[in-house]
């Protein structure tokens, strides 16, 4: 039996060395051959790579490194370590961290929690701190665990050692007999060396290895591995940036200098000097490949597997080859500026992670049109944190204008699976907590609401929303008046608004029932399924309100799934979510002990924290993924997004208590070093293009922000041999928007994009892809009054609300989960105009409150007084004028030019005398009475003899005119007007533009006009049309003609 180790710098040579060695295995047909690999996309990656090469690839059977080591273990019959794994540890922490002897010895420590707000759930953090480190420590101390099993300390004057070792040997007390992995692995290979029935045994499951493409392994596995070779083969399939040379105890430049600054004796001649790149980031290669090396056999059956001498061409091969043959800095070759600019190494520097993602979208339809045989699954999208660029991906590709197929592989199971996400709200979700948005949120599940039966969410959305249904499920009542806006109430509305007539007060018991008043036909069916959705809820929230046992807990999440995913759906996080539970049956003390639901619930969310979905690898698609599970997997193109400085290389999280941290070894977990090496494999599995991207500037002010280190790295190396602005050259500096007119020129053909929204010349035209309205589709052409009215009194924000279907005011998608507070000027005006007309009343007041329109207790009639107060001048004239009429609606439509105008519009009638009554609370008195002028217009046009009264804060104004023939001309030019504005902004503010045109021509300029934007800071719309479009690009002669149509015959009707 021996071992053997074969390394290359390339993936695909190892996978042939790998194929041609299991045609060489002579095992009986049905023996499985086994693989051990690091990650699930290795493990696909090896079996579609043999397929391809043999055409078959069945009956293998793939292991993690740690499954190896326990399933030797399972043959060799020591099972007793299995009561000693860190999820079984963190249990027995838990309830030993309460134990009177710890809390009373160890107060260092247990100040932390005993006696302290949620001090079970503080114990519970901090028994999965403690579970993680000596989870470490078996591995990288052995010494230390070794010494604590003999109730020994390694330094005893340490008192962090002291209470970790009393921990540790308690647990193995509670556990007798039980081992740890150091144990474990001492009594495995004891008994590999020793027993000969047993390695027979070994012999008949394991006939041979392979240890394939791992980047990282312990002198734990290694030794472990060693001892097994000594019965069975044992082949290793490893990575090795620079396979033909001796690497592993060459120095960088930059580590010379620093050994000749610190030491006066050290001679530098001593060492050889290696590439910077390879020795900067490789480190872990280096202790990696030295590990092997302090074992003979091993390094006699050393093999390089051979390869083809190419001549590097590109950039990125140059790079490439100066790495894989461990070149120095004397020796490297020069940079030339086509060399630095022929784009097979990429860097831009973006505004924010949309933007990444936004540019990279384009950078791939771009390289693949320009290479017809690059295919989606030819390219991989490296990612430090997979869910912060989830909601993007998904944004910018599927709403992209070409389709390009991706898959988002490894996804934490919180983020890509309904069960986890309804588990975790449920077992979050508390009284307080009951609120709109948390229960709504479980909707937009597809499974979740298709369990219920419910098929429209954005109805219930709205429903809820009216309803005034914010938090709590049944608030008491009281003067706050809060049970006004709880479910219950909100719920007893709607099925009184079903069954009862909407938008009456019915009196029950103690108070009276606002019924809600929007349902018809199947919507009531869909409402009913949505309270049986929500009632459900409040049945499962209140069971879990009470301490239970594991066994107990258990059932309760299979009540859970079975309610809301169904019993017969087979889904992965509720398969995790019970292995994980079920794996912890045998520790004892969970069997009676009860565990408050907050304890729980940490305890599943770290369980579910450390799980991923094991979909979306390798499927034929562009695949992003976090940068472990496809490191050193070549593709043609490899994105490396998010090389921002805080998040890539990441940095070792040391906890105070952390013996590890606090007495480094070489060898010790390093989670910046292992970075630093994954992002060189993948440079060097990066077969035609690398591309990398970062967050650069600030998406608030534009400052700058600075990349990774090893971007900087990167760019330091190739400045060295080159003359040229390295930086200048290859990064790539992206504007803030995607819109922007830098885009698509011909003095940068390196800012390029494929979106729809730009024109592809003037980039400052935003989404500026003129749009068919619905008022001109084919057929009948017509517009409503209203619509009219608001382009004239508004036609800026008539232009982005109309053309480019941009709202700045639009309602939120979200419910509010509270109870209002005040009024916005809106709803202000729908008050100011009730209370012109009305008596203020108290059903009035009651009324308002259910429907959620005013603030509950004294706040709301307060608002109410106070606005009545305030329109106490208007109330007088309003009842002057139209005392002795009444009010009455015209409707109809008139015909004009090309369009048919639609009008319903009330008026005072009294005889045969006609009266339209305008009263503006606001101090936009042009728009107003622009907005009275056009329904004067209309009403005349259609035949009825109308007086228009305009009540102000300014003045009231008395319109008389009632021309047929000539309000019939206006009406066509101001439509005229409406549709020219909606695809040409019309930059027109008529409250200052109107006082200065009334004043004459001569006072009118360009110039004037122009200083009346600059005082409209609160208007977005003024705002997006001054930053976007720019006030001296749209402004200009041709707007007078405007001014001139829309105010003279106005100006004559209202004040002349």
């Amino acid at each position: 039996m021996a071992v053997s180790l074969y390394f290359s710098h390339k993936l695909e040579l190892l996978l042939k060395q790998f194929s041609a060695d299991l045609a060489q295995q002579k095992e009986a047909v049905f023996q499985p051959s086994y693989v051990v690999t690091q990650t699930e996309g290795m493990e696909k990656w090896v079996s579609m790579g043999v397929a391809k090469e043999k055409g078959v690839f069945a009956n293998f059977s793939y292991m993690k490194p740690n499954d190896m080591v326990l399933e030797v273990a399972r043959i060799l019959k020591v099972t007793q370590h299995f009561k000693m794994t860190p999820n079984k540890i963190k249990w027995w922490l838990y309830f030993l961290l309460n134990e009177d002897e710890f809390v009373n010895r160890f107060q260092i420590v247990s100040r932390y929690y005993h006696g302290m707000e949620n001090s079970d759930l503080r114990r519970m953090q901090l028994a999965t701190k403690i579970a993680d480190v000596f989870d470490q420590m078996v591995i990288y101390r052995q010494d230390y665990i070794k010494a604590w099993n003999d109730n020994n300390y390694i330094d005893k004057e340490d008192r962090m050692e002291a209470w970790q070792a009393f921990l540790w040997s308690k647990i193995h007390q509670k556990l007798e007999g039980a081992l740890d992995r150091t144990q474990l692995k001492d009594r495995l290979l004891k008994l590999l060396k020793n027993d000969k029935e047993l390695q027979q045994l070994v012999k008949q499951k394991f006939p041979c290895i392979s240890v394939f493409g791992l980047s990282v392994i312990t002198d734990y596995h290694i030794e472990f591995f060693h001892e097994l070779a000594q019965i069975i083969d044992v082949r290793f399939y490893f990575l090795n940036p620079a396979p033909e040379v001796y690497w592993y105890d060459c120095k960088s430049t930059k580590e010379l200098q620093k050994l000749s600054a610190r030491y006066q004796n050290f001679r530098p001649n001593s060492f050889t000097v290696g590439n910077d790149l390879l020795m900067s980031w490789g480190k872990l290669g280096q202790q990696l490949f030295s590990a092997f090396l302090d074992h003979d056999n091993i390094v006699n059956n050393f093999y390089a597997i051979d390869r083809e001498e190419q001549e590097p061409i590109t950039l990125l091969q140059h790079l490439q080859h100066e790495i894989n043959q461990n070149i120095s800095p004397s020796e490297r070759d020069s940079i030339s500026k086509d060399l630095l600019l022929d784009g097979s190494l990429q860097i831009h520097n973006c505004h924010s992670a949309a933007r990444e993602v936004e540019v990279l979208y384009n950078f791939l339809v771009k390289t693949m049109s320009e290479n017809t045989h690059l295919a989606p699954h030819h390219i991989l999208v490296m990612l430090p944190n997979v869910e912060a660029y989830s909601p993007y991906i998904q944004s910018v590709f599927d709403n992209a204008p070409y389709r390009i197929p991706y898959s988002i592989a490894d996804r934490d199971l919180q983020q890509s699976e309904d069960f986890v996400a309804v588990l975790l709200s449920l077992l979050e979700l508390n009284d307080h907590e009951f609120t709109s948005e948390k229960i709504l949120r479980l909707l937009d599940y597809k499974r979740v609401a298709s369990q219920f039966g419910i098929s429209d969410p954005s109805l219930v959305r709205r429903v809820v929303n009216e309803a005034n249904i914010r938090f709590g499920w049944d608030t008491p009542k009281d003067d706050s008046e809060t049970h006004l806006v709880s479910w219950q109430m909100g719920l007893e509305r709607i099925v009184l608004g079903i069954a009862m007539k909407g938008g009456e007060m019915y009196e029950f018991e103690t108070e009276q029932i606002l019924c809600y008043d929007s349902l018809e036909g199947g919507q009531a069916f869909e409402m009913l399924r949505f309270i049986s959705f929500v009632k459900t809820i409040k049945q499962l929230v209140q069971a879990g309100k009470r301490e239970r046992n594991l066994a107990e807990w258990r059932n309760y999440i299979q009540q859970i799934g079975d309610a809301f995913l169904g019993s017969d759906v087979d889904n992965e996080g509720i398969q995790v979510v019970m292995s994980q539970l079920d794996y912890l049956v045998d520790v004892e003390v969970l069997a009676e002990a009860l565990i408050p639901r907050a304890v729980f619930l940490q305890a599943v969310s770290g369980l579910l924290g450390s799980s991923t979905s094991s979909s979306g690898y390798l499927k034929g698609n562009v695949t992003f993924c976090s940068t472990v599970p496809m490191r050193s997997i070549p593709f043609k193109v490899v994105a490396f997004l998010g090389m921002n400085s805080e998040d890539f290389p990441r940095q070792d999280s040391i906890i105070g208590f952390d013996l590890i941290a606090q007495k480094p070894r070489k060898g010790d977990r390093s989670l910046k070093l292992n970075d630093k090496y994954l992002f060189l494999e993948a440079i060097l599995s990066a077969e035609a293009s690398f591309y990398i991207s970062y967050i650069g500037r600030s998406i608030k002010d534009n400052s700058l922000k600075e990349p990774s280190i090893l971007i900087e790295d990167l760019l330091n190396y190739l400045q060295q041999q080159s003359t040229e602005k390295v930086a200048d050259l290859l990064v790539i500096q992206h504007p803030l928007h995607g819109f922007s007119s830098k885009y698509n020129t011909a003095q940068n053909p390196r800012l390029y994009t494929y979106f729809s929204f730009h024109n592809g010349n003037n980039g400052v035209a935003l989404l500026e892809k003129t749009l068919e309205t619905e008022t001109e589709t084919e057929g009948e052409k017509s517009i409503r009054v209203f619509q009219l009215m608001n382009a004239i009194a508004k036609p800026i924000q008539h232009y982005f609300n109309h053309s480019l279907k941009v709202y700045f005011d639009s309602e939120s998608l979200l419910v509010p989960e509270t109870e209002i507070f005040s009024l916005n000027k809106l709803e202000e005006w729908h008050f100011k105009t009730y209370l012109l007309k009305n008596k203020l009343d108290d059903d009035y007041v009651r009324k308002q409150k259910q429907a959620g329109h005013l603030p509950l207790a004294n706040v709301g009639p307060l608002f109410l007084e106070n606005l009545k107060n305030d329109i106490e001048p208007f109330c007088a004239k309003y009842q002057e004028l139209t005392i002795g009429f009444e009010e009455e609606n015209r409707e109809g439509a008139l015909t004009l030019e090309n369009y048919m105008l639609h009008f319903d519009l009330p008026v005072f009638v009294k005889e045969n005398e006609v009266r339209q009554v305008d009263v503006c609370f606001s101090k936009k008195t042009v728009e107003n009475a622009l907005k009275s002028w056009i329904k004067h217009l209309v009403l005349i046009a259609s035949g009825v003899e109308v007086k228009t009264l305009f009540i102000s804060n300014e003045n009231n104004l008395c319109c008389v005119f009632n021309n047929r023939t000539v309000a019939i001309e206006i009406l066509n030019d101001l439509v005229k007007f409406y549709f020219d504005a909606s695809k040409n902004i019309k930059p027109i503010i008529h409250q200052d533009f109107f006082k200065l045109w009334s004043k004459g021509a001569e006072q009118l300029s360009i110039e004037k006009l122009s200083d009346f934007f600059k005082s409209h800071s609160d208007d977005h719309y003024l705002q997006a049309f001054c930053n976007l479009k720019g006030v001296e690009n749209e402004l200009n002669e041709s707007i007078l003609p405007d001014l001139e149509m829309l105010y003279k015959p106005f100006n004559e009707a209202f004040y002349r």
